[in-house]
């Protein structure tokens, strides 16, 4: 079972803002219809570290960071915006019908990014370096 907080560490010496994806069907599931919580954005300042709850100690956590120089992005497709958020990923989308098949897209303010995956059962936290 994975940790009850995931810990992110800025090593760089310019600020950082991390955005994170993470299961939540008890919040999600019957208002949005999908588990799946996206949360931003917890700043870093140089050298220093912050951590995220994980409440339903899900064993796979998504976290987007940026800084002025520098992405931390995966394979992952999750949604931020500017301002900070926290909201469930199926009340952020609508859905349109191209060549056939339903496709689901942000609803503006909020574009996609790439999430990458941490397996909480292996790693508690993630160190950011430039």
């Amino acid at each position: 079972m994975g940790t009850p907080s995931v810990k992110f560490t800025n090593n760089t010496s310019s600020t950082v803002y991390v955005a994170f994806m993470r299961r939540n069907a008890s919040n999600c599931s019957d208002r949005c219809g999908t588990v799946w919580e996206v949360l931003g954005w917890l700043r870093l300042d140089a050298g220093q570290s912050g951590t995220i709850l994980n409440p339903d100690r899900n064993r796979w956590f998504y976290f987007y960071a940026e800084s002025a120089t520098r992405l931390w992005q995966g394979d992952y497709s999750g949604e931020v915006q500017s301002d900070r958020f926290t909201e469930c990923q199926g009340c952020i989308l609508y859905q349109v019908v191209q060549n056939g098949e339903p496709e689901s897209f942000p609803i503006a303010p909020w574009y996609l990014v790439g999430y990458s995956a941490l397996d909480t059962n292996t790693f508690g936290g993630v160190s950011l370096n430039e």
